[in-house]
């Protein structure tokens, strides 16, 4: 196996990447309304070098490098884990010694559970409904995998824009709350989402970043964006655009989620900027003091627990 330094995080990353595009197939039959070409066009960002998925992806595994570094025997859940690739690469490297990815779509979790894409000895999956878990539902969750016996044994929970299609407060507290069910005791969950910082200025994204954002304030809009406004991201590629829909969440929606959900010690984070490429190219993207505002997305982390007593800090 692996260790959690530089160049292993550079391999999984670029692995993770390829399998993205081999996967892209299946978002088609999770979205149908978006028609037949959604998954060329999903396939296109992620084929492209500079799309804003090597962020996401680069600071996923920063993130969940420091959490690991200072855990031995690490356990990781990845919720919302898709078709597994991340899951099944985290898995491998060395120090995790049980890997879960629970994801609602069934189409991803079947190409997950195939034969010709078996991961790890230590990589498991199953369905899981969030929101149903966290509402306490007894028949939330099937797969290769008892579940239910796994609760509270994790030491990271980790949810890559998965929590940001939570459409109401409720929802949104449902997920953390699943998310705070996986994790023992000093236990840390990671999120990869929307900053929570409002950031309605344009910036160069369709010829830098493969995407635009777009918030859609209603008609009385009187400069104060609330909480769940919806967010659109439109993919743009050489394929063509895609735009999907999900919600906005401030910082007084995250800290009441985390409340509800018994995590503490809430940080939210700016992105850092992936190696490899020249300086400033990320900066409309990830830096706070770029004229467009605020990173457009954030690492968001807290504890199950006090977070005064957490190995992380």
């Amino acid at each position: 196996m692996t260790q959690f330094d530089e160049p292993a995080l550079k391999t999984v990353i670029a692995a993770t990447a390829n399998h993205l595009l081999e996967s892209a197939t299946l978002f088609v039959e999770d979205t149908a309304q978006y028609g037949t070409a959604a998954a060329d066009i999903y396939a296109a960002f992620h084929a492209m070098p500079n799309s804003s998925a090597v962020a996401d992806n680069w600071n996923t595994m920063q993130a969940l490098a420091q959490a690991m570094r200072v855990r031995s025997g690490s356990r990781f859940v990845d919720l919302g884990c898709g078709a597994g690739w991340r899951t099944k690469e985290v898995a491998a490297l060395d120090g995790v010694t049980f890997a879960l990815g629970v994801d609602y779509s069934r189409e991803q979790l079947a190409l997950a559970l195939s034969s010709g894409a078996a991961g790890p000895k230590n990589c498991h999956f199953a369905y899981g409904d969030l929101i149903a878990l966290g509402h306490g539902a007894d028949n939330w969750a099937d797969g290769d995998a008892d579940v239910e016996r796994l609760l509270g044994t994790f030491d990271v929970a980790l949810m890559v824009f998965v929590a940001c299609h939570a459409a109401t407060q409720d929802e949104l507290n449902a997920m953390m709350r699943a998310a705070a069910a996986f994790l023992g005791p000093g236990g840390e969950v990671i999120v990869l989402d929307a900053h929570p910082h409002i950031n309605l200025a344009p910036f160069p994204a369709s010829d830098r970043y493969g995407l635009v954002k777009t918030y859609l304030l209603p008609a009385d809009y009187d400069g104060e964006v609330a909480p769940f406004t919806k967010i659109r991201t439109t993919f743009i590629t050489p394929k063509g655009q895609l735009s999907v829909e999900a919600y906005f969440h401030d910082v007084q929606t995250w800290q009441a989620a985390m409340d509800a959900a018994g995590l503490s010690g809430l940080t939210i984070k700016d992105y850092l900027a992936p190696p490899g490429f020249e300086p400033g190219f990320w900066d409309a993207y990830i830096k706070p003091n770029h004229p467009s505002g605020r990173s457009q997305a954030a690492v968001i982390r807290a504890f199950k627990g006090d977070a005064a007593t957490s190995p992380v800090t």
